[in-house]
């Protein structure tokens, strides 16, 4: 169902292409390739598969609690290790790890759990603060998963990341209103 969206919904669509161009820029901006990159909530596995074009050697392991979401990744790029795991189960070490649209249906808490558990050297997530786009999402995320829906404002990321001893970095997605990119890569 995501990925229908994600390929027919024009803003959606629009969105996924600034979230690919967002990651990219963070991963030329380290100071050097990453051996290892987790990402966390993977879904269908684009993120992964285009990391894994460009990063032909590098250990990529995707994972999300959906199977369906892991069946259809492992289908579509079987070079990149997928997973159905939840995240509290993750103990492995990564240089970095990736997520999209988890804090939306994740505590922030528990992301920054296993951001401390697994220590990567750097990490990008994307956020959304209240916004009509937030609300829609919103609506969505509750109508096809059920979940509760998670927003902060970025200065209350950055606070809650700093509570934790974390000093991050954030960064508008300038095309949907209300996203924006958590960064750590120093």
């Amino acid at each position: 169902m995501y990925e229908c969206a994600f390929r027919t919904i024009p803003p959606l669509c629009v969105w996924r292409k600034e979230w690919e161009k967002e990651v990219h820029r963070f991963l030329i901006s380290l100071p050097s390739p990453p051996l290892s990159v987790i990402d966390i909530c993977c879904g269908t596995g684009f993120l992964s598969t285009l990391i894994k074009r460009v990063y032909p050697n590098i250990k990529i392991v995707g994972i999300d609690k959906s199977k369906s979401m892991i069946e259809f990744a492992s289908t579509y790029c079987s070079s990149t290790e997928f997973r159905c795991e939840d995240i509290s189960s993750l103990t492995d070490n990564f240089d970095v790890l990736i997520m999209g649209g988890g804090l939306t249906t994740i505590p922030i808490e528990d992301v920054i759990d296993v951001i401390e558990r697994i220590t990567p050297s750097y990490f990008i997530l994307v956020g959304y603060k209240k916004s009509i786009w937030s609300f829609s999402h919103k609506i969505f995320t509750r109508v096809i998963t059920g979940k509760k829906y998670f927003t902060h404002r970025p200065s209350e990321t950055i606070e809650i990341f700093a509570s934790r001893g974390i000093k991050v970095k954030v960064r508008s997605i300038d095309v949907i209103e209300g996203s924006y990119a958590i960064y750590k890569n120093e």
